[in-house]
Order: C-alpha cells, then sequence, then structure tokens
C-alpha cells in the first residue's frame, strides 16, 4: 500500500511540474539545438546500454532460456521506472519480472538484480 502511495505522489508532483513549464521556451531552446552534439551523446551512451544488456543476459542461469530482445525491453523499462519513481523501483521491478514471469526463484532474481 505504500508503494502505491509513493508513486502516486510521484506522478502528482511530475504533473504539478509539468503544469508549470513555459512550453513556448521550450520550443525555441529545441529549435536551437545542436544535433551534433546530440547524436554524439547518443552513440557514446549506446555502448553503455548494450553492455548493461549483455551483463544483464551473462547474469541470468543458463537453464532460464531469456532472449537478448526480452533483457533489452526489460532493462529500458527498468531505466524509465528508475527515473521516474523512488527507491530504485526498477530494479525491484526487474526481480518481481524475472520471478513471475520465468518462473526464476525469489533469490535468484534479486541476485540477478543487485
Amino acid at each position: 500500500m505504500l508503494f502505491f502511495i509513493s508513486i502516486s505522489l510521484s506522478f502528482l508532483f511530475i504533473g504539478f511540474i509539468y503544469i508549470q513549464i513555459n512550453w513556448n521556451d521550450v520550443f525555441v531552446i529545441f529549435s536551437t539545438i545542436n544535433y551534433y552534439r546530440i547524436s554524439l551523446a547518443v552513440a557514446l551512451t549506446l555502448p553503455i546500454y548494450l553492455l548493461n544488456i549483455f551483463r544483464l543476459k551473462i547474469l541470468i542461469p543458463g537453464s532460464y532460456n531469456i532472449g537478448l530482445s526480452s533483457c533489452t525491453k526489460l532493462l529500458l523499462l527498468a531505466n524509465l521506472l528508475n527515473s521516474f519513481l523512488p527507491a530504485k523501483a526498477g530494479d525491484l521491478f526487474k526481480a518481481v519480472f524475472f520471478y513471475k514471469t520465468y518462473q526464476i526463484p525469489k533469490q535468484t532474481s534479486l541476485s540477478i538484480v543487485i
């Protein structure tokens, strides 16, 4: 119950912040973006995500057949949740996902994530 209260408060807080944004200023700033720097940032960030995906795949015991596409989706979703929810809830989501979807024992699921 406390988890859902914290999620609700997080979304309420984010909604309050979005109401305060002056969107005309945002569009002006986006019109002056240096696309070379954005491309460079993506090029430097992409290998980090790829290494995290392969690390997750390696940490999963061999008896569980989980593909790279599932690892990719799970990692991206967990990172998204970590951006908005408190207390690394995305990592907890990964452990629960492994437990419920692939029937990996709880201890193993937590050890994969942590």
